[in-house]
């Protein structure tokens, strides 16, 4: 995912909202030869009452990790 060099950034939506968020900042950034990984944090399997922030932090170290960074 670096094509340019320059680390990807990732970036996490706040609650109640989407990767969308980012699509601004993720064209801004494109046009800077910046790749952007702002995917959509999923409740865990047990619904959102069952969801803790561990469930968030795992998938967002994944998305890091699938950076390649």
């Amino acid at each position: 995912m670096r094509e340019s060099g320059r680390p990807p950034v990732v970036c996490v939506h706040g609650a109640g909202a989407g990767g969308w968020e980012w699509s601004l900042w993720a064209r801004v950034l494109a046009t800077r030869g910046v790749a952007v990984l702002a995917p959509d944090l999923r409740p865990a399997a047990g619904g959102l009452a069952a969801t803790r922030f561990e469930h968030y932090a795992a998938q967002v170290v994944a998305w890091c990790g699938g950076a390649g960074e």
